[in-house]
């Protein structure tokens, strides 16, 4: 009964202090205008702090390793009280939301889109990614287990046995982030309200990028309004994939309703680029590269402290693990935001220098589509923390159309760039 008592007090630090930061939050929405930028600034706050708290609950989960493990009843209550916890913390986070709004039933509606189970984007990806992580899980642990079964079979040494363990769960690893990132398209068919496009007339002009780089086709889905109000375009699965795993462009509705036809093109364009320049390879590698790298870490943490630790020692330096964890977390984060950054400014200049994007035109639809996802042209969505800008991968538009101006000058800002030089 005392781990239990515990295990409470300890999921209960995190949401009382994201129930005192959404009072700061109510207080500080009374002081505010009506303009959209300060609301939306506000949202963004609430998001983050949403984000800190589900990540302080985790880092509690995990530090409490020493009082889950007394006995089999405390590990299930732990695991119990920390979902009830974030349950709690996602109630006070939607009646906040609700009760800062301009329109209190639009709001209430928006939420319940985003909730409704199966019904709602939040449900679907709620749904998906638990699968995703349990397959994931499910590979790395056959993966382990398998060569585990088969050193004993084999009647190898100690050591032999535990290198074949290590080796395997990379190769579970890395097997998992394949399949994962192969049915990438897959998940973002179930997960967003897709339908595949069948007007020939815009199948042509959207295949037109693809041929000119001499790419194959990959399917072209649209994103239908409602529940996602966002103008976006991306790219998602292996090039080379078949069937589930064939990889899919996804343009969103109100992307193909605000952009012409040479706006399109170029953003296209840049799309294909990604593809041509294999930028999604180099993510992918990347990601597995750190996720092998924190599998090492974590390893030779667990046998420094099973080896060198005395039992005094063992529930402060418990806490390493977690902590290390949050920060290579968050460091790699920042890494993938930063390789993104540069992407997506290579994926411009190759739309334009390669694949014969008007250089005019991809401005163009970048200032559109900021205005219809209001974000500013500096890029930093209203309210998004600024320790937290590195990790959106997007640079800002105005970086974006600054570097498109200078590689890509019109005729008569080269002139006068030659009457300075001059």
């Amino acid at each position: 009964m005392t781990a239990i008592l515990q295990l409470l007090v300890l999921s209960a630090i995190p949401v009382v202090i994201f129930a005192l930061w959404s009072e700061y939050f109510k207080a500080a929405r009374a002081l505010q205008s009506d303009d959209e930028n300060e609301s939306l600034e506000l949202e963004a706050r609430i998001r983050m702090a949403g984000l800190l708290t589900t990540i302080a609950q985790l880092f509690m989960f995990m530090a409490s390793g020493s009082i889950r493990h007394e006995n089999p009843t405390a590990g299930l209550a732990g695991l119990l009280i920390t979902l009830g916890a974030l349950v709690v913390q996602a109630q006070i986070q939607w009646s906040l939301r609700v009760s800062i709004a301009k329109d209190p039933a639009a709001a209430r509606e928006k939420i319940r889109q985003e909730t409704s189970g199966g019904g709602g984007v939040f449900g679907r990806a709620l749904l998906w990614a638990s699968l995703g992580a349990l397959s994931h899980f499910a590979i790395v642990f056959g993966f382990a287990a398998g060569s585990l079964l088969f050193a004993n079979w084999a009647g190898v040494s100690k050591a032999a046995m535990l290198a074949i363990v290590i080796c395997s769960t990379f190769a579970g690893f890395g097997s998992a982030m394949i399949l994962n990132f192969a049915l990438a398209p897959l998940f973002m068919r179930k997960v967003l309200p897709a339908e595949q496009i069948s007007d020939p007339e815009l199948i042509g002009k959207i295949a037109e990028s693809f041929v000119r780089a001499g790419l194959k086709l990959p399917d072209f889905w649209l994103i239908k309004g409602g529940e996602t109000r966002f103008a976006n375009a991306w790219v998602a699965g292996f090039t080379s994939g078949r069937g589930w795993f064939r990889p899919g462009l996804f343009l969103s509705e109100s992307l193909l309703k605000s952009l012409d036809s040479n706006e399109l093109r170029a953003v296209v364009s840049h799309e294909v680029a990604h593809l041509s320049l294999k930028h999604l390879q180099r993510r992918f590698f990347t990601a597995l590269s750190f996720g092998i790298g924190l599998i090492f870490v974590a390893a030779a943490v667990s046998f420094v402290i099973a080896v060198k630790a005395t039992p005094p020692m063992v529930g402060w330096m418990g806490l390493l693990g977690p902590v290390l964890g949050v920060v290579c977390v968050f460091g790699i984060m920042r890494y993938l935001g930063s390789q993104v950054s540069r992407c997506e400014l290579e994926a411009d200049h190759h739309a334009v220098a390669v694949m014969g994007a008007d250089v005019e035109a991809l401005i163009s639809a970048l200032k559109k589509l900021d205005g219809i996802n209001g974000i500013p042209l500096s890029g930093r969505p209203p309210g998004q923390a600024s320790a937290m800008s590195p990790l959106t991968g997007h640079p800002a538009t105005e970086k974006r159309i600054e570097l498109l101006r200078r590689d890509f000058p019109t005729p008569r800002e080269a002139s006068e760039d030659s009457r300075k030089a001059a």
